[in-house]
């Protein structure tokens, strides 16, 4: 029998994840407080939950009508209670509010200001449960691991819900005799993952149980659509380390899935499962592509390589067709560390294959004004790049902490 070992995740880590996805470049700010705004820190008390008097986070929720929004300001949020956030209302959460006043506006800044909800190794972290309209925006979701076997460690969507989780980083979060540790999605519900982080995530077989979708996983019935986000470093020791979809619908688009581990490394593996891959590179993990049972599969615009176990497995090997490459990408470091691409103009040697290579035009992503695939921040133009565009460094940054590569012994630095 394995013993799953799980430490306390520090605020820095899991903030960390946050300057990965660059949730923000600048301080957004919306408009003037409105009855259905409530306000929450990690000082908070009361029941007033406003700008002025914030309440805590399980008091904002609570008092949450349905289509009500919670700004969450700055800090690291734990629970006694599991898990530790029981969402059942339709209800958006935005992290990084900077727990001022309305002056101007309602001001924040995820990427200076990380709101990290911190399971502590002891609970699930959020679970949604029911027909509700959820948004997730902006919060670091990591030390989850659930006291059951349902999976869904860092985030459980189930009831038919519909969740939007947006400039999140969610990592180091941990099943055991369970699917799913980053998200896991099941009951007929509906999920858009949009420029987050899946970073760090295992899932371990234990009694032969479990240990699927170290990522993300998606049950029977499930809607899935991964848009411009990384999928790294994860673990599973049965399949999907990155992600394992199991009878469901997936659209992936812009993906960078790299690096992941353990004896069910797949970058991605999908069972009976209508499967659209695009303007994605799936490199360096043990498997790339593996598909079986039945179900559609498009596969176009992509760049598979260098994966031990095979670049796909259980369809036709697509290369040369639709797009599709099997190229080193030339990953560089740049101000969020890696999975830039190396390009000429940024001042790198050689153009990455995956310049230019995606499907449709650059100016189709969304907020394409503050993406990039290049170190120098430039924009991507013409056709799409393959692959995850990071949020572009301004020059008003005068400091921020990013999460180093796992196994470096570095949690983060200042630049």
């Amino acid at each position: 029998m394995r013993t799953i070992r799980v430490a306390i995740v520090p605020l820095i880590a899991i903030a960390g994840l946050l300057f990965l996805v660059s949730a923000l470049s600048h301080p957004a700010t919306a408009g003037a407080p409105r009855a259905t705004d409530l306000f929450a820190a990690t000082d908070g008390s009361g029941t007033a939950c406003t700008q002025d008097v914030p309440c805590t986070l399980q008091t904002a929720l609570a008092q949450a009508a349905g289509g009500d929004s919670i700004y969450v300001a700055a800090g690291t949020y734990t629970s006694t209670q599991n898990p530790l956030l029981d969402i059942n209302k339709s209800v958006t959460i935005y992290g990084g509010w900077n727990g001022g006043p309305n002056n101007p506006g309602i001001v924040r800044w995820p990427e200076m200001l990380p709101a990290v909800l911190n399971g502590e190794g002891a609970r699930r972290v959020v679970r949604i449960n029911g027909p509700y309209s959820v948004t997730l925006d902006g919060l670091g979701i990591g030390g989850g691991l659930p006291v059951d076997t349902s999976g869904g460690a860092g985030v459980l969507i189930q009831g038919g819900a519909q969740v939007t989780i947006r400039h999140c980083g969610i990592g180091q979060n941990y099943v055991g005799m369970a699917d799913g540790a980053g998200v896991r999605v099941e009951g007929a519900s509906t999920v858009l993952i949009e420029q987050s982080a899946v970073v760090s995530n295992t899932a371990v077989t234990l009694f032969s149980q479990g240990g699927n979708g170290g990522g993300v996983f998606a049950a029977a019935g499930s809607y899935v659509t991964v848009v411009d986000s990384t999928v790294s470093h994860n673990s599973a020791d049965a399949g999907g380390a990155g992600l394992r979809l199991s009878g469901a619908t997936a659209t992936l688009v812009n993906l960078t899935i790299a690096d992941n581990t353990g004896g069910g490394a797949d970058g991605i593996y999908a069972t009976n499962t209508a499967l659209t891959l695009t303007s994605s590179i799936v490199v360096s993990n043990t498997r790339g592509v593996r598909v079986d049972g039945t179900g559609a599969t498009a596969v176009t615009y992509n760049d598979v390589w260098n994966n031990a176990g095979g670049n796909y497995a259980g369809l036709t090997d697509p290369t040369g067709t639709n797009g599709n490459v099997s190229l080193d990408p030339l990953f560089v470091s740049g101000p969020y560390l890696t999975y830039y691409l190396s390009q000429v103009a940024a001042g790198q040697a050689v153009n990455s294959p995956a310049l230019d290579a995606g499907n449709g035009p650059a100016t189709a992503l969304a907020d394409y004004d503050y993406l990039t695939t290049r170190s120098d921040n430039g924009f991507d133009t013409g056709t799409v790049d393959m692959g995850y565009h990071h949020r572009k460094l301004y020059w008003y940054h005068f400091a921020l902490f990013t999460l180093m590569s796992p196994g470096t012994g570095e949690v983060g630095r200042e630049h």
